[in-house]
Formats: structure tokens, C-alpha cells, sequence
């Protein structure tokens, strides 16, 4: 059998129908516009074993289309994801609707008569066989996988205690942590996998940089493993082929053949992580293209999910909030005032943060989130 599929940006369904049915051959109809995802695919393509044609067309001439098919035989299949429609609709014309497929969302092979010709395994694609379909390298990783599973439990115990313990944290100086400020069962867990010693009634830290940030990585990274995600890399360094362009990704993982990326934030302030949704966006949609899918992940211990109710703040006036009233200027400058304003600005800036994530398509995990496991 043969399958023949235009080329596009999205080198995604070409790569999962391929790689599913395994014809004998694959026919490329490519144009000057998509030759790098030409090339991304044939690499991936015979690397597993599949034979490659390449074909070049004119995607609105429709001479040039149907004279690029009509020497390939009866047995063959068309792939009309790809590609311009015009190029689509001329290939339908020539198939008929019996030798036309179309890879869905949902991971089926569908004729156009709604026929499942195939189901694509979830564990088909990993990243690095998504690195080399959409042009990238991994250039570095961490490598000390076993040294993230064994301090699991003090990873583990910090995302269960954030709150307490990283105001703590973000204090250290000159790697000394002051005794005593943060729960026994920290120091006892920390000491154990080496993370601080005894110092002259203090304790000296010997990686700040875990504290200060990497523990959220690594939690992140154990909780997708737990989540079920087939393939799972931590501290990434990529670089894209013919190009110096390097860039950093915390986490990248892959489930049901989709690239999942994780940018893990872990500043003080919520209102400064817009930025980096721009950023999380791009590299998003430049390595997973449109069926990636990316990820902001926040522990600032100012984050709330929750809008402040009159349970938790009883001296709420109950008016409508007015800065002129005088109940509210009252209120407002109180010690519980005070601790409503700190609530109700985090509730705010996670609630905006949220809406403009979702525009962007993109998902916003807050360490909640994270420890319930209750996301997609």
C-alpha cells in the first residue's frame, strides 16, 4: 500500500498515519513554501523503516496535482489533512472517497464515510520523535533521574507545605538556612539527601538553586510520571537544526502521542508571569505544533483560586465595596482588612492570569492543581 499526503507545517498527522498503517511507501506532494518539513520528514520516516517519495506541486494547479498522482497505482490511500484545500479537494476528486483518509483529534483514521480504518496507539510518537518531525534537538537534559526519584519524599513535602516553608526559603543568605523557622521534619528530610549539614547553630545549604526553584521542576516532573505520561524529560535544552537558536524547557513530556510542555514559575509575584505566557506560547506551537499543548505552572505562595468569602472574613461590610464609604475605609484598614486586600489582589491576578492563558490556549497549574491531579 501507499500513502500519499501533501506536506504542510503540521508534520503530525502524516507522521501518526504513517507510522500506524506502515505502507510500503510514502508520497510527499510537497511545495518550495514547506521544504524544511519536507526534510523533517523523510528523516523521521525512514528512519523507521518507511520509504519516501518526494513530489514537488504547484498547490493551486491543478494540472501539476493530478499529473503528480497519476502514474501510482490502484493501491494506495490519500492523507488529506495537509496541505492547501484547494490541493485537498483535487486529490478527493481523483481518490474518490473510498481511498480518502483523514486523521481526527481523537486518534482515529476516518473515512469520509465516518468508518474507522484505523486506531492510532498512544504510545506511538515520544519527544525525540517529535524533535526530529518538527525540526529541533535535544542538546542537554538532567541526566540524575535516580537522585530526583530518591529525595522524592522531600520534594513531595515541600509542595505539600509550600506555604510555610518557601517565605522561608527566598530569605536564605549566603547559603546559610536559620534553625529552627521551619518545621523538624523539613531539616530531618533535607539532611538526609543532603540538601543542608549542621553549621555552627545554623545549617549550611548546599544547593540553594533546589530550594529556590528546582524542587517545583522536579515535583512537576514526578507528578506527570505518576499522571501516566509515556515519555517525561526534565531541565531540556533544545536547539533548532541549521540554527544556533537555543532554548530552555523545565519540563517536556508526551501522552497520547501529544508534546506537552511545562514552564514551572516559582517568583513571588503572579502579576509579573504574564510575559512568559508570549514566550510559552511560541515554543509551544513551534515545537508541538497545533496539537501540542503548553502549560504555566506557579507556586508563589500569593496565588488563590478562590474568590475571599464572608466565612473566612466575617467583618465584611455588607454593602456593595466602595473605597468612599466609610464602613469599607474601615474595614479596609483593619488587620483582617488588610489580609482581605493581600487575598482578594492574589485571587485577581491568578483570575486574569487564567482568562488570558485560555485565550492563548494554554493551561494554568497552580501547585493545587498539581497535588490533585484534577486537570487535563
Amino acid at each position: 500500500m501507499i500513502l500519499v499526503s501533501p506536506v504542510s507545517t503540521q508534520t503530525f498527522p502524516i507522521v501518526v498515519t504513517a507510522l500506524t498503517l506502515k505502507p510500503e511507501k510514502v508520497i510527499l506532494l510537497s511545495t518550495p513554501k514547506v521544504r524544511k518539513f519536507e526534510k523533517f520528514l523523510k528523516n523521521v520516516l525512514t528512519y523507521s523503516g518507511i520509504e519516501v517519495e518526494i513530489k514537488t506541486i504547484e498547490p493551486y494547479n491543478r494540472e501539476s496535482i493530478v499529473s503528480s498522482v497519476s502514474d501510482i497505482s490502484d493501491d494506495v490511500l490519500y492523507l488529506l489533512n495537509c496541505g492547501t484545500k484547494y490541493t485537498a479537494m483535487v486529490l478527493f476528486d481523483i481518490a474518490g472517497k473510498d481511498r480518502v483518509i483523514y486523521y481526527t483529534p481523537g486518534g482515529k483514521l476516518l473515512s469520509l464515510d465516518g468508518e474507522v480504518i484505523a486506531e492510532i496507539k498512544n504510545d506511538l510518537l515520544d519527544v525525540e520523535i517529535h524533535s526530529a518531525m518538527y525540526g529541533f534537538k535535544i542538546r542537554s537534559e538532567i541526566q540524575e533521574i535516580d537522585k530526583i526519584v530518591e529525595r522524592k519524599p522531600l520534594t513531595y513535602y515541600i509542595a505539600f507545605n509550600y506555604k510555610k516553608i518557601i517565605p522561608v526559603v527566598n530569605k536564605i543568605q549566603n547559603q546559610i538556612l536559620s534553625k529552627n523557622v521551619l518545621p523538624l521534619e523539613f531539616y530531618s528530610l533535607a539532611a538526609r539527601y543532603s540538601l543542608i549539614k549542621p553549621h555552627g547553630g545554623k545549617y549550611f545549604v548546599f544547593d540553594d538553586s533546589y530550594l529556590r526553584g528546582k524542587w517545583f521542576e522536579e515535583f512537576v516532573f514526578l507528578k506527570l510520571i505518576e499522571k501516566g505520561f509515556y515519555d517525561v524529560h526534565i531541565g531540556v535544552v533544545i536547539n533548532w537544526y541549521d540554527s544556533d537558536v537555543v532554548n530552555e524547557i523545565d519540563v517536556i513530556a508526551v501522552k497520547n502521542n501529544r508534546l506537552h510542555l511545562f514552564s514551572c514559575k516559582t517568583g513571588k509575584n503572579i502579576n509579573v508571569f504574564s510575559k512568559h505566557l508570549y514566550e510559552l506560547h511560541e515554543l509551544t506551537k513551534r515545537i508541538g505544533g497545533d496539537f501540542g499543548k503548553g502549560y504555566l505552572c506557579i507556586a508563589p505562595v500569593v496565588s488563590n483560586a478562590k474568590k475571599p468569602s464572608r466565612k473566612e472574613f466575617p467583618s465584611i461590610p455588607k454593602k456593595p465595596f466602595n473605597l468612599k464609604d466609610l464602613d469599607w475605609q474601615k474595614f479596609l484598614n483593619s488587620e483582617e482588612g488588610k489580609r482581605y486586600k493581600e487575598v482578594w489582589s492574589a485571587y485577581n491576578s491568578l483570575k486574569f492570569l487564567t482568562k488570558r492563558a485560555n485565550l492563548m490556549d494554554l493551561q494554568i497549574l497552580t501547585v493545587k492543581d498539581l497535588i490533585s491531579g484534577d486537570w487535563h
